[in-house]
């Protein structure tokens, strides 16, 4: 990643720019914590994204990076997200949903009381995110039903923001619901 890519996401509006860390399955995107930290400290918005499920090792990761946002992009259990709340007190949390068919709205409305945001992507056999497929859209819009008032983003990769449209979200544009 470039100094300048970072700077460019964020002058084209992104609210928040994620770095993929501490991951279990493969992403080409995935950077040490080293080049997180040195970009992170010339950024006014920045999150961890990590597939870890250990509150402790994703706590210590994303203070070493030094971020204020954390998104679990695993299935962490509950009670192992509500620790990580304790353990990285001020940090912001979001939660990763993947959207893999219907069962997606019990398992989005089960985690709704723990995190901050909830966060919709798609996952495959070896990847969490990053996929390049698409989902029904109909079921992204009840998810956000399902969990109001709770924010749900849209995961908007730069390949897909390359063909013009999210990950998983199968419409064009820049889809984001608050």
């Amino acid at each position: 990643m470039s100094e300048e890519e970072p700077r460019a996401a964020l002058d084209c509006g992104a609210a928040a720019l994620g770095f993929l860390i501490g991951l279990t399955r493969r992403a080409e995107d995935a950077i040490g914590a080293a080049e997180a930290r040195a970009i992170v400290s010339q950024l006014p918005s920045e999150a961890v994204v990590t597939h870890l499920r250990d509150p402790e090792r994703v706590a210590d990761l994303s203070a070493s990076v030094g971020v204020r946002t954390i998104q679990v992009h695993d299935d962490m259990i509950i009670p192992d997200l509500r620790r990580l709340r304790v353990l990285a007190p001020g940090t912001r949390l979001l939660k990763s949903v993947h959207v893999t068919g219907e069962d997606v709205l019990g398992r989005a409305l089960s985690y709704a009381a723990a995190p901050d945001a909830t966060a919709l992507d798609c996952r495959t056999a070896d990847r969490l995110g990053g996929t390049g497929l698409t989902h029904d859209w109909s079921i992204s819009a009840r998810i956000v039903e399902v969990v109001a008032p709770l924010p749900v983003y849209l995961a908007w990769g730069a390949a897909a923001r390359e063909r013009g449209r999210g990950d998983c979200a199968g419409a064009p544009g820049r889809p984001r619901w608050t």
